[in-house]
């Protein structure tokens, strides 16, 4: 690695609980249950984000700045991750009946994430390249805080306003508390608390939205193979500003609700000459899948799923649309009208996105080759077991 000067996010995800779980619990099942949590973590953390290194109950990582890695990207990998973590702990709870401490204290440990974004060089260190600075020390020194004291929030996001700015999200959090710590030779660093959990439960107990092969399809399912992670993947497909290449559109209106943030709820208007595609976001589950609504008149729409499968040193992206959905008579004629033309205009429009995604992908990796595949498991950097095992 080279040792200039670079720009980007730093983050740590951090379980916290873990010291008082370890000693409230028999240590072979503790063991296990914090290994099952790492093992969950860690895949939810994709290129271009990359692990730098496991910190005993907490894993670092950063993403260099890029086009693909601006907006709300990190934002979205925050409650990724967090959702790995809350899912995994779920599964545990439903596959076993056992009655152990470790078990029953499994509810102690929860998660927390810690994002700022600042300057940061690589220095080896022992043959390792690892991350240096002061933004690297700010934000170790941020996991000593006062959050739960101040806002009773135990899993959370601190994100510091640089992380904000660089995100241009503050107007999404315009409504949150601002926090401030100070620190000996860094000194006040201001951030705001999001709740993890909160959103985690909103979305776990949100209606799943999903056109399958088993559904009514109004043409094939169109597969495309690229060379870049899933995360990489859904940021093309999705963002508007990149989409609208993919379209070959003259520009997208996004009409969003809470301050700039895509999410269900959130509308677009594709432009195309005189031609306007008006479509909504319906189910949204970055770097996995989501599902959009096309509103037609008489009542009629389209739903279009779209699922990112990581597959060996990329992602196969599947796009499939439903037919004709209508909701009264005069719908139902409509639809068998409209039908042909409809599939053959959507069938060709996914077709032209397909081509531009594949080219677009390798045109981007070429730019910036962190957004290859990259297998944690394989790395030294990420033994999760061997760092289990050294805080017992």
């Amino acid at each position: 690695m080279s040792g200039d000067v670079k720009t980007g996010y730093l983050f740590v995800a951090d379980i916290s609980g873990y010291t008082k779980f370890m000693a409230d619990s028999e240590l072979e099942h503790a063991k296990g249950i914090l290994e099952d949590l790492f093992g969950a973590i860690l895949p939810a953390i994709n290129s271009p984000v990359q692990i730098s290194g496991l910190l005993g109950d907490a894993v670092f990582a950063y993403v260099i700045d890029s086009s693909l890695t601006s907006k709300q990207f990190i934002l979205d990998m925050c409650h990724k991750i967090y959702a790995a973590f809350q899912d995994k702990k779920n599964r545990i709870k439903i596959n076993t009946n056992c009655t152990c401490a470790a078990c029953k204290n499994m509810d102690e440990l929860d998660l927390k994430v810690f994002l700022h974004h600042g300057e940061f060089i690589f220095q080896n260190s022992q043959g390792k390249d690892e991350l240096a600075g002061t933004d690297v020390n700010t934000l170790f020194r941020l996991m000593k805080n006062n959050v739960v004291e101040n806002t009773g929030i135990h899993a959370y996001a601190l994100i510091t306003n640089a992380a904000l700015d660089k995100m241009e999200l503050r107007s999404y959090f315009e409504k949150d508390k601002q926090h401030s710590e100070t620190y000996e030779h860094i000194g006040k660093i201001e951030f705001i608390v999001h709740d993890l959990k909160k959103i985690w439960e909103q979305n776990y107990e949100a209606e799943k939205i999903y056109v399958s092969n088993d559904d009514d399809l109004l043409f094939d399912q169109v597969t495309t193979s690229l060379p870049v992670s899933a995360d990489a993947a859904f940021v093309m497909y999705s963002r508007p500003d990149l989409r609208a290449q993919l379209v070959e559109a003259d520009n997208i209106d996004s009409f969003n609700g809470k301050g700039g943030l895509i999410e269900p709820g959130s509308q677009f208007h594709c432009h195309h000459g005189n031609e306007v595609v008006k479509y909504e976001i319906i189910d949204w589950h970055p770097g996995e899948y989501l599902t959009f609504i096309y509103r037609l008149p008489f009542n009629m729409s389209i739903l279009e799923t779209t699922d990112f499968k990581p597959v060996d040193k990329g992602t196969e992206v599947n796009s499939r649309f439903s037919d004709i959905k209508y909701k009264n008579l005069v719908g139902k004629f409509m639809a068998m009208t409209l039908k042909g033309i409809l599939k053959k205009k959507l069938s060709a429009t996914a077709g032209v996105i397909s081509k531009n995604l594949a080219a677009s992908s390798v045109d981007m990796l070429r730019q910036d080759p962190d957004l290859a595949i990259s297998d944690h498991s394989l790395s030294d950097n990420v033994n999760y077991k061997e760092a289990v095992n050294s805080k017992i």
